[in-house]
C-alpha cells in the first residue's frame, strides 16, 4: 500500500515532520507560517485551525493552501484581528504525505495606520483603531544630519486601546523624525508601517 511504500522510500526516509516554526508571526497583511525544508518534498500543504471565543473550543484543522517545495513560508491573509490561530504543515512526495505537528497558538493583529502632524507643543501622532487591541505602543526614530543616516526606533509611549493619538513633546526644533505604532494584545505585537518623515 501507499503507506508502506512511503516508509520504504529512500528518497523520503521516515516521512519527516514538516514542523512549522514555534509560532506564526504577524506580518503587514497576515500571519506568516514558516517551516524547514524536507528532503525530496515536492509540495507543502498548510492547514489552519481557529479558536472560537464563544464556545472556548478550537475548530478542526482545514487545508488552506498547497505551495511548491521552493517555498518555505506562507502568509495567511484575511484573518480576524484579535483572533487566535494554529497551523500545521505537511510535506508531499508523490503519493506520500508526511505526518504533521501543529504550531503553538498565534494571535493575529491587524496593523494600524499612523500619521503625523505638527502641533503647537510637539509632533502629534494619530492612528486608526484596531479590533482586538489592548494597547498601542508608539516608537520614534530620528535622522542624524551629521552621519546622513536614520537611528533605530525606540519606544516613547504605550497607551490604552481607548487612546488613538499621542503628542510627542520631547522633539527638538529642526530635527526630522519618523514614527511607528504597534498594536498589542497580551504579549503579541502587530507588524507596522512607519509614518512619513516630519521635521519639527
Amino acid at each position: 500500500n501507499v503507506a508502506s511504500e512511503c516508509e520504504k522510500s529512500s528518497d523520503f526516509t521516515g516521512i519527516s515532520l514538516a514542523t512549522p516554526t514555534k509560532k506564526a508571526k504577524n506580518g503587514v497583511s497576515g500571519l506568516k507560517v514558516s517551516w524547514k525544508a524536507i528532503n525530496s518534498a515536492e509540495k507543502y500543504k498548510i492547514y489552519r485551525a481557529s479558536y472560537n471565543e464563544g464556545t472556548k473550543k478550537w475548530s478542526s484543522f482545514q487545508e488552506i493552501k498547497i505551495v511548491d517545495a521552493k517555498n518555505l513560508s506562507y502568509t495567511d491573509t484575511g484573518l480576524k484581528s484579535g483572533a487566535k490561530y494554529k497551523y500545521k504543515v505537511r510535506a508531499l512526495y508523490k503519493n506520500c504525505n508526511s505526518s504533521v505537528k501543529s504550531t503553538s497558538t498565534a494571535i493575529y493583529l491587524s496593523i494600524t495606520t499612523a500619521t503625523v502632524e505638527q502641533a503647537e507643543d510637539g509632533i502629534k501622532v494619530n492612528w486608526t483603531k484596531v479590533q482586538g487591541a489592548e494597547k498601542y505602543r508608539v516608537y520614534r526614530v530620528e535622522y542624524n544630519e551629521a552621519t546622513g543616516k536614520w537611528g533605530s526606533f525606540k519606544t516613547i509611549k504605550t497607551v490604552s486601546s481607548k487612546t488613538l493619538s499621542f503628542t510627542d513633546k520631547s522633539v527638538k526644533e529642526g530635527c526630522t523624525y519618523k514614527y511607528k505604532v504597534c498594536v498589542i494584545k497580551g504579549k503579541t505585537l502587530s507588524s507596522y508601517k512607519s509614518t512619513a518623515e516630519i521635521t519639527y
